[in-house]
């Protein structure tokens, strides 16, 4: 027989649509379990798709790439220590350093392909030692939970949304509203600084999920306090229907959401499994006092 793990500790959430009149979409994502099921590992990225960045599809899909080579090995390091806080500041400083961890991953993968795939389509001369990020840009958010323990980056536009049973949401490296479309980006020059870091101890309640998205789901709504409103309501119906309900009907409202800001939306998340996978508790009807009553079941041999 094969043994069977322990239950993972959070359902996930992952869906991505294209943008209305886009060839392809220029996001990438991931949302899977790691910690042996104990933790998960959220990411997002969004190639910037404008004519100077006509390879940021590839730009985005490595960034997603990267930030989960990085936090992978963070995450195991992090379930080892358990939930002793005393030990979490060593975790931290380790965090803090993935930012240039990923930059320089990132760059190493954009150089590689450059050498064998020119973007500017000539081949004939030796590979440039110092090649242009410029066609590949794209933001990275990304997410790891373990335990009680919530650590985030992000750099360039996008969100991560707290948010608890019941309540407002919390959003964590919120800027304000956006002004034009330049967004901090991984080719520009020390990316890694502009890369921001939060981390949260999560309640032990096990009420609190995270969603992160990309900024074509935000813009299809008429302000930010629309937005954050429709990360609550996917909280009820997870609460009320569970995730995998949600997972069925996801597509659908990130299509509307494309069909309105005309870029590509995309959105990953993780919900306490013990709390939001299956919806409430279904409670079975009453017995009917007209039904006849249903005779009792026949002795066994052995019963005298």
């Amino acid at each position: 027989m094969t043994p069977v793990g322990p239950a993972p500790a959070w359902s996930l959430l992952h869906d991505t649509v294209k943008g209305r009149n886009k060839s392809f979409s220029q996001d990438s994502s991931l949302a899977r379990p790691v910690a042996d099921g104990g933790g998960a590992l959220l990411a997002v990225a969004d190639g910037h798709g404008a004519k100077a960045h006509h390879r940021s599809h590839l730009g985005s899909r490595w960034a997603v790439e990267e930030f989960a080579a990085c936090v992978q090995a963070l995450a195991e390091d992090v379930a080892s220590r358990g939930v002793d806080e005393a030990r979490w500041p060593a975790v931290l400083a380790a965090a803090r350093t993935l930012p240039q961890q990923i930059t320089h991953r990132w760059l190493r993968r954009m150089a590689l392909y450059e050498a064998n795939f020119p973007a500017s389509g000539s081949a004939s001369r030796a590979p440039d030692a110092h090649p242009d990020p410029i066609p590949y840009g794209s933001t990275l958010i990304g997410a790891l939970l373990v335990g009680p323990l919530l650590l985030c980056w992000k750099l360039g536009d996008g969100d991560i949304v707290l948010v608890d049973d019941h309540g407002d949401a919390f959003v964590p490296l919120y800027d304000g509203p956006e002004y034009g479309d330049e967004a901090e980006s991984l080719c520009q020059p020390e990316a890694w600084r502009q890369m921001r870091f939060f981390w949260r101890r999560l309640p032990a309640d096990g009420r609190t999920a995270v969603l992160i998205s990309t900024d074509g789901l935000s813009k299809s709504f008429t302000d930010h306090a629309g937005f954050v409103a429709f990360a609550e309501g996917l909280r009820d119906r997870a609460r009320d229907n569970g995730v995998a309900t949600v997972q069925g009907q996801l597509a659908d409202w990130l299509g509307r959401a494309a069909s309105f800001s005309g870029d590509d939306s995309t959105l990953v998340g993780a919900f306490p499994a013990a709390r939001y996978a299956a919806g409430p508790p279904v409670v079975p009807p009453p017995p009917d006092a007209t039904a006849p009553p249903t005779a009792p079941p026949p002795p066994t041999a052995d019963v005298p």
